[in-house]
């Protein structure tokens, strides 16, 4: 695939995809900035960022971002890839989110309001299930990631009169 570097201080002027096979490297002393608010950096490939990347409008991770330098300034970065290494991620107080359903190494520093992770996979247990009038069963939701900012479950049957539900509320991930 392709490879790319920015070197010095470098504007982007309109949006850049970075393919599957492809890569960008911001190395450390350089910078890459993105000044319109409707340009969009989306990565499918891998972002090494050793430098600083600035007033980012828009960043989808599809891919890898490997982060030994500095995200700062931007509005929003949608992760579904993974964020690794050991860089900061500067939130800006007002507008500045981490949109999280992928994943982000504990190392990692994000500065000012937290990263927001999604749930992206609910599993049931037990997954099947037989049974006759009168019958009761447990069930249980597992969350991935484990670590969700919203992680309630509104248990329900969509026909009450062949099941109802009851929820345990001691615990909102059981339900009989």
């Amino acid at each position: 695939g392709r490879k790319g570097s920015v070197y010095g201080k470098a504007a982007l002027q309109k949006d850049l995809t970075i393919g599957e096979d492809e890569s960008l490297t911001i190395p450390q002393e350089a910078s890459l900035t993105i000044p319109g608010k409707d340009i969009q950096l989306t990565n499918r490939g891998t972002v090494n960022i050793k430098g600083t990347l600035s007033n980012v409008s828009a960043f989808f991770n599809h891919g890898t971002v490997t982060m030994d330098g500095t995200i700062e300034n931007h509005h929003f970065i949608d992760n579904r890839g993974t964020f690794e290494g050991s860089g900061t991620i500067n939130n800006d107080e007002s507008n500045g989110y981490v949109f999280n359903y992928g994943t982000v190494a504990d190392t990692i520093q994000v500065v000012g309001p937290a990263i927001e992770h999604f749930v992206t996979d609910v599993e049931i247990s037990p997954s099947f299930l037989t049974m006759t009038v009168g019958d009761t069963a447990d069930l249980t939701a597992m969350l991935t990631p484990t670590n969700a900012d919203y992680s309630s479950i509104n248990w329900g049957s969509s026909n009450e009169t062949a099941a109802t539900v009851t929820t345990d509320p001691s615990d909102g991930t059981k339900a009989t």
